[in-house]
């Protein structure tokens, strides 16, 4: 918004704060699992790009309450993406996580060419939607970046983190972006270290996705943290 781009936010506030919203952003208090009020909202705003943050990620809930994490990270996304390309929407950033690799077999750097072998049901509905992602890519035409957050923490120039279960054991500074793609956002064809500004690694990694995007092929996998 600081760079006069129109925001409109889609929360239904169960994990979320209403004063943590700008106040320049409209905001749309409302549920993905209510298929009609997201098609409408997102066809009412005619967006160029979509950014899908919402999901359940306990790891430990998860694995007492799959249901919960199936219905919400999968299914109800499934409702985001169809309004989206109902919308005409080309891009879409989706909110993934390094839960997907599982145990990796290598040691760390893990890289995003590591083989995705999740160990609980947040990290297999995650994957679960890279694969439709994939999938809508190939038959609408649909480009997206999806980033695989490590430990990524941290807070905004006005709001601290305010969780009603953390999970964050380390507060990191700063967020590492590894750049194999031709585009405009950090450089060409070299990883560098991003220093947060507004204290989220979070926001600085979606800050560097430019509505010009330019990836090879329209799809990229991204690790942060």
């Amino acid at each position: 918004m600081n760079a006069d781009h129109q925001v409109t936010v889609f929360d239904n506030l169960s994990e979320g704060h209403r004063v943590a919203v700008d106040e320049r952003a409209q905001f749309i208090e409302g549920c993905l699992s209510d298929r009609e009020t997201i098609l409408n909202a997102v066809a009412a705003d005619q967006p160029e790009a979509v950014m899908h943050f919402a999901a359940f990620a306990q790891v430990g809930e998860s694995m007492t309450d799959p249901s919960k994490y199936f219905r919400n990270n999968v299914a109800n996304g499934i409702n985001l993406l169809d309004a989206a390309v109902e919308a005409g929407v080309r891009k879409f950033i989706f909110s993934s996580t390094a839960a997907t690799y599982g145990m990796p077999d290598t040691t760390v750097p893990i890289t995003e060419q590591e083989p995705q072998k999740p160990i609980n049901p947040y990290g297999e509905s995650k994957l679960m939607f890279e694969s439709i992602l994939k999938w809508y890519h190939e038959l609408h035409r649909l480009e997206f970046v999806a980033f695989r957050y490590f430990n990524a923490a941290g807070c905004s120039e006005k709001l601290g983190e305010q969780r009603r279960v953390e999970t964050q054991r380390v507060k990191r500074d700063r967020v590492r972006l590894h750049d194999r793609c031709r585009h405009r956002w950090l450089g060409r064809g070299r990883r560098e270290s991003l220093r947060r500004k507004s204290g989220s690694p979070v926001r600085a990694a979606h800050s560097v996705v430019s509505p010009s995007w330019s990836c090879t092929g329209g799809v990229r996998f991204q690790d942060v943290g």
